[in-house]
């Protein structure tokens, strides 16, 4: 038996998190630095939620309803067992959010509900399970390069060009006679002024990083937009939408335009891209890498979900 965070007679209690194939290198990511820094001696991982006493689910959406985005197997894990939310963010409007019964039946039920989005301040629900948080970074993993070479002028991430803003980084390299590095689907742009990478290692995406002037951390979809720590624990200015989620959290690092049509999206691009980036100092940096490290982000992760269940 499992009761509000302690184990009785030498039981621990059975969790169930596993990102859909489908959802990006991010979810994974963070799945398994929820697993790494938990609770030694408390928790056992299962791989059947069947066998859980709770599962975790990542709910996102971008539609009218989280049920157009999750699939059937996902929702029949919340309506079958005791559930934990890590919600990733909306890119629907407030209004919809507010009026779909979907989404408060979803967020009441819910043993606990951690995002870094301000789902009480920004959205206006009442949820007494809910703590804002960020999401982390492990150390070591991306760092400073001293000397790097800058071969690009901008390296971005992501697979759908409308919403990361791929097209319009393009479109402003092109301007500017620079070129990009796209980590992701190849959208066969010109070559003059793009390259493409797939499949990448970690290693790897942290010295493309440091062989570049900035980081896009642009979406106009749900998410954390994680590249944008890991380009600031490189010393590399990210580029972000002045999205309120973005602004809370990288405000004091990053550089932010705003969410307009591409056209002046393009135009600001022009003009952030065409001036040489202000280097994060290296006392700055090292305060980023401290304050988003996944051993610290886990612990008060951890520490709020073993208080709610």
């Amino acid at each position: 038996m499992y009761i509000k965070g302690k184990t009785t007679g030498g039981s621990k209690m059975k969790l169930y998190y596993q990102p859909d194939q489908t959802q990006g290198r991010v979810m994974h990511r963070i799945a398994d630095a929820i697993k790494k820094y938990s609770p030694k001696g408390k928790i056992v991982w299962v791989k059947d939620y069947k066998e859980a006493d709770l599962v975790i689910e990542n709910i996102y959406g971008d539609h009218k309803t989280v049920r157009a985005k999750n699939n059937d197997e996902i929702m029949k894990h919340i309506t079958e067992k005791p559930y934990g939310i890590f919600f990733h963010g909306f890119a629907i409007p407030k209004e919809v959010v507010k009026q779909n019964p979907f989404f408060k039946e979803c967020f009441s039920k819910a043993k606990f509900i951690y995002s870094p989005w301000d789902l009480k301040g920004e959205y206006g629900l009442e949820l007494n399970n809910f703590l804002r948080g960020a999401w982390g970074i492990e150390e070591g993993e991306f760092f400073k390069q001293n000397n790097a070479k800058k071969r690009f002028t901008i390296a971005c991430t992501g697979s759908v060009a409308a919403s990361e803003a791929i097209q319009e980084i393009y479109e402003a390299c092109k301007i500017l006679d620079c070129k990009m590095l796209h980590l992701g689907h190849n959208f066969g742009f010109d070559s003059k002024y793009y390259e493409n990478r797939e499949n990448v290692s970690v290693e790897e995406v942290n010295a493309i990083f440091n062989g570049s002037k900035y980081v896009s951390a642009l979406r106009r979809a749900e998410g954390f937009e994680l590249p944008a720590i890991e380009a600031a624990n490189c010393g590399i200015r990210p580029i972000c939408f002045n999205n309120p989620c973005y602004t809370h959290w990288f405000k004091d690092f990053a550089i932010f335009i705003g969410e307009t049509d591409s056209v002046n999206v393009v135009d600001q691009l022009v003009d952030v891209l065409s001036h040489e980036p202000q280097p994060i100092a290296e006392e700055h940096r090292l305060s980023i890498r401290e304050r988003f490290k996944w051993s610290i982000v886990c612990k008060h992760i951890w520490e709020f979900i073993l208080g709610r269940i």
